[in-house]
């Protein structure tokens, strides 16, 4: 007989990170993760940061071998650039403390009350067995002897207490604890919003350009493949499988000749010729050699570049030396 179960497919992830699209479609290799945690974010169809981001931290353990040093790994990365992953789902959390709140009321129910079977059998202990009425009287006066006994040492023993109750300053005052201060929260993150650019990216038959946002009028024709968000008055394009820079007029300030690039970033921009990678300026000159596999953009003067399966730290003003760290 034929199988009719339906196969439930996957969600799909609506989650869009609140960082620009600059950054979110950049290449996983910008980032400094480790070889291992590269292979397997490549292996499992993560290709851009944007791929990273919109997932929380549960879903990266549903990739094959991934374990908590890769998310470590991701994390440090990330973390490194101002950026994070999706919030873990609200109801998810819930659904995990309930659990664990029904787990402990069903083993509470479970287990037998112990502290009533003692009792019980301290009754069936304590039960005189039947006397003979030649012993009643007999005994009916050892019993008012032995309560008279058993009432003057518990007078005894009262006074006794009330002796140890009293309150000697210095010597048996009761302790007073002292209740710590709670701990303050801890602050939360809150991405900044940029601000909108006066551009817009429109597309028109497959191809990309701008328009200005407040008059609707086309400022950069839809002549390319790709355009990245204008960072001041320099935008990143790509055209014909290559890729360079355009102005607020749509001119061509840096030719469109890179087999890579990114936006720039402090007046320089990371751009690649064939597999290796180097360091351009707003006049296209040449401030660090092609001689890198992967870098980053720069940020307060210094990037990260990768060479030999090794990352390091390059300081602008000093290009020629790197600490590498990886």
């Amino acid at each position: 007989m034929a199988n009719n179960k339906k196969h439930k497919r996957p969600k799909k992830i609506t989650y869009n990170p609140p960082f620009p699209d600059s950054v979110l479609n950049e290449s996983i290799g910008n980032l400094a993760l480790r070889e291992e945690t590269l292979n397997l974010l490549l292996g499992a169809g993560l290709n851009t940061i944007r791929d990273v981001l919109i997932r929380c931290e549960t879903d990266f353990y549903k990739i094959c071998k991934f374990n908590k040093k890769n998310l470590f790994d991701v994390k440090n990365a990330i973390k490194k650039r101002d950026l994070f992953l999706r919030p873990i789902p609200i109801t998810e959390t819930q659904n995990q403390n309930s659990a664990n709140v029904e787990g402990g009321k069903n083993k509470q129910q479970n287990q037998p009350n112990k502290a009533q079977q003692p009792t019980q059998q301290t009754k069936t202990q304590n039960q005189p067995a039947p006397q003979n009425k030649a012993q009643q009287p007999v005994q009916q006066g050892k019993q008012t002897q032995n309560k008279q006994g058993v009432q003057a040492s518990a007078s005894q023993n009262a006074k006794q207490k009330n002796k140890k109750q009293q309150v000697i300053p210095g010597v048996n005052a009761p302790l007073v604890l002292k209740t710590l201060p709670e701990k303050p929260p801890r602050p939360v993150h809150v991405p900044i919003k940029e601000e909108s650019d006066a551009y817009v990216k429109i597309n028109k038959g497959g191809k990309w350009g701008f328009r200005d946002r407040d008059t609707k009028i086309m400022v950069v024709p839809t002549i390319y493949d790709e355009v990245f968000n204008y960072k001041g008055d320099i935008c990143c394009v790509q055209k014909d499988e290559k890729f360079g820079f355009i102005n607020r007029k749509g001119e061509e300030i840096i030719p469109i000749i890179y087999d890579c690039a990114t936006s720039f970033s402090e007046g320089y921009a990371c751009v690649f010729k064939g597999d290796y990678c180097g360091y351009i300026n707003l006049n296209n000159e040449t401030v660090i050699d092609f001689k890198y596999t992967a870098g980053t953009p720069v940020i307060n003067g210094e990037c990260r570049v990768k060479k030999e399966n090794k990352w390091g730290e390059l300081h602008l003003d000093n290009p020629n030396e790197v600490r590498w760290i990886i």
